[in-house]
C-alpha cells in the first residue's frame, strides 16, 4: 500500500525505511517519488482494512491499518498501538499545504527513490517558495484592518439542578459491570520498586490481583488480567488488551515508593493532568518504563483531553478507596485520598480506570502489611466491595441489584 504526499518534502530526521515487523506491518518506507511528491509505501504482511484521515495542531497523516484473524475477521488478541509509529510518522513531512492523498493498491514493489541531487532542488525551490509566500501573506496582512473577532456562541448550560437529577450518562444509558480488567503493574525486565525485607512490587502486584481475580469471579464477574505470570508488558499495550476484550473497568495494580521512609498509605489514582507535587512524583515513577518522547507530547494531550471517562473514573476511585481503607481499618491504614494524574497505563481506555497504590513498599509498616496474607485478603475483600458498590450505583435505575441490602428484600 502506498501513499502520495503533494507538495510536501522529507524531514530531516526521517530515516529511509523503518522496520516494524509486528505481524501486520514488515517495514515503512519513505522517499521521493517526484521532486514535490513524497510516496509513503507500508509492505505489509496481513491487512484487512485500512483508514486514511488527517488530524491538524501538529498537522499530520494517519494510516489505521487491521489485521485479518485467521477466520477472516479482526484478531480478538490486543494488537500493538498505533501511537509506536508516531514519532516516525510526525517527522515524515514538513508541509507546504495540504496534501492530497492518493491510496493505491498494496504493491510488491515500492515506488523507486529519486536521486538526493532531485531532492536537493526540490528542497531549495521550496524554500524559495515558501519565504516569497510568507512576504505576500505578511504584506497583505499589513494593509488590512484587523477585523474584529466575532463574539462566541454561548456555552450551554444544563438546567438548574439537572445534574442530581439525571445522573451520570452510564446511568441513562442502563449500563452494567460484567467485566473487569486487572493490570498487575510492571513484571519481568521491569521490576518495579525494590522495598523493605526483601518485597519486589511487580511480585506483590501480582499477588495481590490474583486475589483480587479470584474474589470477584467469586461475585459473579468475569475477569481478565494483563499478565498472570512474571513477563513485561509495554505500558501502552495494557489499556489496549482491555479495549479488545471490550472490559467494563480497568484496574491496575501497584505499590508507592518515596525516599523518605515515613511515606506511608493507601491511595488510587484516575486519569487527568496532575494537580500536586506528589501526584506528579509517583507518575514520573509510573511511567519511567515507557517508550515515549518529547516528540509525542502532543498526541498524548489529546489522548487525554479526549477521554470521556474522568468523571466515572473519578467516582470509582472514590468509591473503591472508601470500601478499602473500611475493610484494613483494624490496620489503622493511613488514607491518602484520591487523586488524577497522568498515567500512561490509563491513557487510551475506553472504560473507566483506575490505578491503585496498594501501600508504600519503602515504609516499614506499610512492607509489613504488603507481606501479609491477611492484610491482602482483607485489602483485596475491600477493593471487591468497592467495585460491587459502584456497579450498584450504576444501576440504581435499573432495578438490577447485585447484592441486596441487609433487611431489604431483593428487587424484582
Amino acid at each position: 500500500m502506498y501513499i502520495d504526499l503533494d507538495n510536501v518534502r522529507l524531514g530531516q530526521a526521517v530515516r529511509p525505511d523503518e522496520k516494524i515487523a509486528d505481524g501486520i506491518l514488515r517495514q515503512i518506507r519513505a522517499a521521493y517519488n517526484k521532486p514535490d511528491v513524497v510516496r509513503v509505501v507500508l509492505d505489509i504482511d496481513n491487512l484487512e482494512r485500512y483508514n486514511v484521515f488527517t488530524l491538524d495542531n501538529p498537522f499530520r497523516v494517519v494510516l489505521d491499518v487491521y489485521a485479518k484473524g485467521k477466520s477472516g475477521k479482526a484478531p480478538t488478541k490486543a494488537a500493538t498501538p498505533e501511537d509506536k509509529y508516531d514519532g516516525w510518522l510526525a517527522n515524515l513531512f514538513k508541509r507546504k499545504d495540504q496534501p492530497s492523498e492518493k491510496t493505491g493498491k498494496p504493491a510488491g514493489k515500492p515506488a523507486e527513490k529519486t536521486d538526493a541531487k532531485a531532492a536537493s532542488s526540490a528542497d531549495a525551490a521550496l524554500r524559495e517558495e515558501t519565504a516569497q509566500a510568507a512576504k505576500q501573506a505578511a504584506a497583505k496582512q499589513a494593509a488590512k484592518a484587523p477585523e474584529p473577532a466575532p463574539a462566541p456562541p454561548p456555552a450551554y448550560k444544563p438546567p438548574p439542578g439537572s445534574e442530581k437529577r439525571l445522573g451520570d450518562l452510564v446511568e441513562q444509558l442502563g449500563l452494567t459491570v460484567r467485566t473487569i480488567m486487572i493490570d498487575a503493574g510492571h513484571g519481568g525486565k521491569d521490576p518495579g520498586a525494590q522495598g523493605l525485607g526483601g518485597l519486589v512490587e511487580k511480585d506483590v502486584n501480582l499477588r495481590f490481583a490474583r486475589l483480587l481475580g479470584k474474589k470477584l469471579e467469586d461475585h459473579g464477574f468475569q475477569v481478565l488480567y494483563t499478565r498472570t505470570r512474571d513477563v513485561f508488558i509495554p505500558l501502552e499495550e495494557r489499556t489496549a488488551m482491555a479495549n479488545a476484550k471490550k472490559a467494563d473497568l480497568f484496574v491496575s495494580i501497584h505499590c508507592n515508593a518515596h525516599g523518605d521512609a515515613k511515606s506511608s498509605g493507601l491511595e488510587i489514582y484516575s486519569l487527568n493532568l496532575a494537580s500536586t507535587e506528589d501526584a506528579v512524583r509517583v507518575a514520573a515513577r509510573e511511567n519511567a518504563v515507557s517508550a515515549k518522547t518529547i516528540s509525542d507530547l502532543q498526541l498524548i494531550l489529546t489522548d487525554l483531553m479526549l477521554n470521556t471517562k474522568m468523571k466515572e473514573s473519578r467516582d470509582l476511585a472514590k468509591t473503591v478507596q472508601d470500601k478499602a481503607l473500611s475493610a484494613v481499618s483494624r490496620w489503622k491504614t493511613r488514607d491518602r485520598g484520591t487523586h488524577e494524574a497522568p498515567f500512561y497505563v490509563l491513557m487510551g481506555a475506553r472504560m473507566p480506570a483506575v490505578l491503585v497504590e496498594l501501600g508504600y513498599i519503602t515504609n516499614s509498616e506499610d512492607a509489613k502489611r504488603l507481606a501479609s496474607d491477611k492484610y491482602l485478603e482483607a485489602l483485596a475483600q475491600g477493593m471487591v466491595n468497592g467495585l460491587v458498590a459502584y456497579k450498584q450505583r450504576i444501576e440504581r435505575y435499573t432495578g438490577e441489584v447485585m447484592v441486596p441490602a441487609a433487611g431489604k428484600k431483593k428487587a424484582s
